[in-house]
C-alpha cells in the first residue's frame, strides 16, 4: 500500500502545474495566432478583398490624369501659338521663374536628347504597370492613387507632344538655380512619383500589414515554448 501510495504522489509531481512556464506557453501560442491570422487575411485579401474599392481607385487615377492631361495641353498650346506671333521669353518673377520657350527631343527635362521615341514607348509601359497595379493590388493608400494620377496625366501629355509635334513643348525655368526648363507635365510626373512611394512607405495598409507580421514572426521567434520538466 506504502509503495502505491508512492507511486501516485509521484505521479501527481510529474504533472505540468499552472505557473510561469505555462504563461510564456500562452504568450508564445498567441503570438503564433496573430501571425497565422495576419497571413490568413493577406490570403483573404488575395482572394478578392479591395481597398479601396476599385472603382473609386481608377476613378481617381482617370480623374487626376485628365486634369494634368488638360493643364498641360492648353498651357503648351498658349505657348506654341504665343511663339507663332514673336514670343520667346517672359520674365515672371525676376531672379525666380521665366517662361521660355524650348523645344525638348528628349525625355523629361531635356534628359535622353533624340531618344524621344524611346521616351513614348517607355511612357506606355508606365501607364500599363500603373493600371495593373491598380487592379491587381488587394490593398493600396489613397495617396498612391492620387500620385499614379499625376504621373498618368503627366506621362500621356508628353507622349501626346512627340506623336504630334515631334518634340516636348518645354517653357517653365527656373532661373535661381540652374536647372533645365520643364511643363506641367513633368511636374506631374515628378509630385506623383513622390506621392505614389510616400503612400506605399508609410501609408498603405499592405506594407503595415507586412511591417506588423514581420515583428510578430520576430517576437515569436525570440521567444521560447517551456518544455516540461521531467
Amino acid at each position: 500500500m506504502a509503495a502505491q501510495q508512492d507511486k501516485r504522489a509521484h505521479s501527481d509531481d510529474s504533472k505540468v502545474r499552472p505557473g510561469k512556464g505555462n504563461a510564456a506557453a500562452d504568450e508564445y501560442q498567441q503570438a503564433l495566432n496573430e501571425v497565422n491570422a495576419a497571413v490568413a487575411g493577406r490570403t483573404h485579401a488575395r482572394r478578392g478583398a479591395v481597398e479601396p474599392r476599385l472603382a473609386w481607385r481608377l476613378a481617381v487615377w482617370v480623374v487626376l490624369g485628365a486634369t494634368v492631361l488638360g493643364i498641360d495641353q492648353v498651357t503648351k498650346a498658349l505657348v506654341r501659338a504665343a511663339v507663332l506671333s514673336g514670343w520667346i521669353s517672359t520674365t515672371v518673377i525676376p531672379g525666380v521663374l521665366d517662361f521660355t520657350f524650348v523645344m525638348n527631343f528628349g525625355a523629361a527635362f531635356g534628359i535622353g536628347q533624340g531618344f524621344g521615341a524611346a521616351s513614348v514607348l517607355i511612357a506606355a509601359v508606365v501607364v500599363a504597370a500603373s493600371a495593373a497595379y491598380l487592379i491587381r493590388a488587394p490593398y493600396l493608400s489613397k495617396l498612391e492613387c492620387v500620385g499614379l494620377g499625376l504621373v498618368l496625366g503627366g506621362a500621356v501629355g508628353n507622349a501626346i507632344d512627340r506623336i504630334v509635334h515631334g518634340f516636348v513643348t518645354d517653357f517653365i525655368a527656373t532661373t535661381f538655380i540652374d536647372f533645365p526648363v520643364f511643363n506641367v507635365a513633368d511636374i506631374g510626373i515628378v509630385v506623383g512619383v513622390v506621392l505614389a512611394f510616400a503612400g506605399f512607405a508609410f501609408f498603405s495598409p499592405a506594407t503595415k500589414m507586412e511591417r506588423e507580421a514581420a515583428e510578430k514572426r520576430r517576437a515569436a521567434a525570440n521567444g521560447s515554448a517551456p518544455t516540461s520538466k521531467r
